[in-house]
């Protein structure tokens, strides 16, 4: 069951504004728990999203997603406090859709204006991007 399970997740289309605002949103949490020292479980993380928003989506799809959001936030250094700039064990796969863009810099943009630490993000970081 799993496996049929993982090939219809596999056959869900382009990513959706919503699913582009939801792993954006996760992976800033993984950075905010990264930057305060709190151990988190990315597989718990991705499980609770594939429970909710991201339904449609396999592990392996979300990891690359997830990977995308790395690439992003490097490019864009929008949280150069993390190590390497990015999420540890999300290596920059730089192959990313351009609305994906947009979900990010929204999301930093929105947690930053209720002062989420993300990595030392500025206003005027996010204005250039």
């Amino acid at each position: 069951m799993r496996n049929q399970e993982n090939r219809t997740k596999g056959n869900a289309g382009p990513w959706s504004e919503t699913e582009n605002a939801a792993v954006s949103l996760l992976y800033c949490g993984m950075a905010s728990a990264v930057m305060a020292g709190t151990k988190y479980s990315k597989a718990q993380l991705i499980r609770e999203q594939q429970a909710g928003e991201l339904s449609a989506r396999s592990k392996g799809s979300i990891e690359a997603k997830l990977m995308n959001v790395s690439a992003i936030v490097v490019e864009r250094a929008l949280m150069t406090r993390l190590p390497s700039g990015h999420v540890p064990g999300y290596k920059p796969a730089p192959n990313y859709q351009t609305a994906l863009v947009g979900a990010v810099i929204q999301t930093v943009t929105f947690l930053q204006a209720r002062s989420v630490e993300l990595g030392g993000v500025t206003s005027e970081q996010q204005r250039r991007a």
